[in-house]
């Protein structure tokens, strides 16, 4: 069983990608700038393309209800003979070291470090800060591995799915949600045929942050600038701060949706105006991965609308320039470049009517028959006000205040960020047509879960990231920074003036008090202070209050109830409390009575019963009585 869900497992992320980019000959190796760049691209374009892939043959085969194990058993038998023969082809075509992998770890040590002395020190840096963030990823998928669904929505919703597909019919009770995700799980329940492992499926959603943070790092190698390592950075201290990391193993596919949405904005990142064929493969490319996007979650199709325009907006343009341009030897007549645009125009609708349009179109027919029912009323109905305002306001303050309320400047400071990244020329589109828009979106909309902006954290990073590349440039740069001769005297006066000036505004002696006076509040056990102030502030404290507690002599407001009674309670002091002589003591808030202090604990449940003594609150071993009325 293990090596069928081993097999499973690279059905679902690897196998099928692997060999569409090797036989159909798409090139990612173009403008690698580093050698690894290609790998990476290799990867991770190929573990999108896998789930893509997947989802179409479960979709077909559940469609004509072959999709059972001997089905997946010649797929896997077909991509296996394609895999030994490209193996084949390499060993005699590339490769002749006669069958030894050569492991030249002189060779990389010295590449290694011939590429961090040919880059700048604040490049070094954020790669080493980028390295760290991805080993903190990697680290989930281990460490997370060989779990179960266990959050709500995975485990009654996407799994439930997943079982349907497994069981060769499609899922019901669905409303629009796409199943990218569900049916590329179900690939291991139908090769084990056991549903009860879950841990081969679930290993798939760790690879979706590691997948986003290697596009970062892509674009970071090969086009040699610190500001992507730094989004990538960005990227994945976002998504820390936003999501326990159980969530983002769990089986939510808003990262998924983002994986696919990141990826296909870096397919449009190949345009490039020296040849038409390129940038027709790099639009496609984009348009495939968007409609993967929106496949995987509704949220996706926000993604694949602007995608849709900006890919098209962009191919028409440059195609435009090419036609009256000698750089495309491929197609130098202005005519047949035309002509080919209308062609992949006509792709691209055909693209998304297979892989997008057939799974809404066969949601809205059950839909209207009434054999499913829409989710719209339903996700508008947990918003808890109609005002759209509040609404945003209120998922802000859910941001801002998510680990403490402190952090909400450094949330805001972000924030800020993102609308800077409107000022730099690489970020621009980003930030106008997605991050902000997004936000947005879910602010109005889909607040009432910080997982719904998930879809839109990259792009938030890629923008901020360039926002602290514009802040940089405003700077002068190292070297150039002029220098100033300023008399002393007038420091020495600026600095006595800023100081009259802050004694009798910011820091005012009623400000420094009521500062003061604060801090003072929270001497001792600031919990334990806050339940007496309570009390005092809704019923009033009329008496002393004995105890051992000494803090109670200093809290501002309190001092004057404060009567000083050592050790615990014992009877002698129960009867003394009797005597005229205490008289002032209304309250006690000493250590609780134990059972086994049976002569003080039997006279206080007495008095507790007959109603002479209230116990008030409890609190860490304190107990606060009233005594006296």
């Amino acid at each position: 069983m293990f090596i069928l869900g081993l097999l499973a497992f690279l059905q679902t992320v690897f196998i099928p990608g692997f060999l569409l980019i090797k036989y159909l000959g798409i090139d990612l190796n173009a403008n690698a700038g580093h050698k690894i760049s290609g790998k990476i691209r290799q990867s991770v374009y190929g573990f999108g393309l896998s789930l893509l892939v997947n989802y179409l043959l479960v979709f077909v085969f559940t469609a004509a209800g072959i999709y059972k194990p001997v089905t997946l058993y010649m797929i896997l038998f077909g991509e296996g003979v394609l895999l030994i023969y490209h193996w084949i082809w390499i060993y005699r075509g590339k490769y002749r070291e006669r069958g030894y992998l050569t492991l030249d770890i002189r060779g990389c040590v010295a590449s290694v470090k011939e590429f961090y002395t040919s880059q700048s020190l604040r490049y070094n840096l954020l790669l080493v800060l980028s390295i760290g963030v991805m080993a903190w990823y990697v680290f989930l998928f281990f460490y997370f591995m060989g779990g179960v669904f266990e959050h709500w929505d995975p485990v009654t919703g996407w799994n439930r799915f997943a079982l349907d597909w497994a069981n060769n019919q499609f899922p019901t009770n669905t409303w629009h949600y796409p199943q990218l995700i569900p049916a590329n799980w179900s690939i291991s329940y139908v090769m084990m045929q056991n549903t009860q492992v879950q841990c081969f499926a679930k290993g798939i959603m760790p690879l979706f942050p590691i997948a986003i943070l290697l596009l970062f790092l892509d674009l970071g190698l090969r086009e040699g600038k610190a500001v992507y390592l730094l989004g990538l950075a960005g990227y994945g201290i976002l998504l820390g701060y936003l999501y326990d990391p159980s969530y983002i193993v769990s089986g939510y596919v808003d990262i998924a949706v983002s994986f696919f949405a990141f990826l296909s904005f870096h397919a449009l990142q190949y345009y490039k105006r020296e040849n038409s064929n390129r940038m027709f493969r790099a639009t496609w490319l984009a348009i495939v991965f968007a409609c993967a996007a929106a496949i995987t979650k509704q949220a996706g199709l926000f993604i694949l609308a602007v995608m849709l325009v900006w890919g098209s907006v962009s191919l028409y343009r440059d195609c435009k320039t090419l036609a009256h341009s000698p750089l495309d030897r491929a197609s130098p007549i202005p005519g047949r470049v035309m002509g080919k645009m209308t062609g992949m125009f006509l792709l691209i609708l055909l693209t998304m009517g297979i892989i997008t349009a057939s799974w809404y179109t066969l949601k809205e027919i059950q839909i209207h028959s009434g054999k499913d029912r829409s989710e719209i009323d339903m996700v508008q109905s947990v918003n808890k006000t109609s005002n759209y305002l509040k609404r945003l306001t209120q998922g802000v303050n859910q941001l801002t205040t998510r680990w403490h309320p402190k952090l909400k400047y450094a949330v805001y400071a972000g924030m800020l960020l993102i609308v800077l990244g409107l000022f730099h020329r690489q970020s621009r589109r980003v930030t106008l047509f997605i991050a902000v828009p997004y936000f947005l979106v879910w602010g109005f909309f889909f607040s009432y879960d910080t997982r719904n902006l998930a879809p839109a954290l990259p792009f938030m990073a890629f923008s901020a990231a360039f926002g602290v590349d514009f802040l940089r440039k405003l700077l002068p740069q190292p070297g150039k920074f002029p220098a100033f001769k300023i008399p002393l005297i007038a420091v020495i006066l600026s600095i006595c003036l800023v100081l009259v000036v802050m004694n009798f505004t910011v820091f005012n002696q009623q400000a420094l008090v009521r500062q003061q006076i604060s801090k003072k509040m929270n001497m001792g056990d600031a919990e334990l202070n806050k339940l007496l102030y309570r009390y005092h502030e809704q019923e009033g404290i009329t008496g002393k209050i004995a105890t051992n507690y000494l803090y109670l002599r200093y809290l501002p407001g309190l001092e004057d109830c404060y009567r000083w009674k050592p050790g615990r309670i014992t009877v002698d002091f129960l009867e003394y409390l009797e005597t005229p002589g205490a008289k002032e003591i209304h309250y006690l808030l000493m250590p609780r009575v134990l059972a086994h202090e049976k002569g003080v604990y039997k006279r206080f449940q007495e008095k507790l019963a007959a109603g002479q003594y209230r116990q008030v609150f409890i609190w860490r071993g304190y107990c606060f009585i009233r005594v006296r009325r």
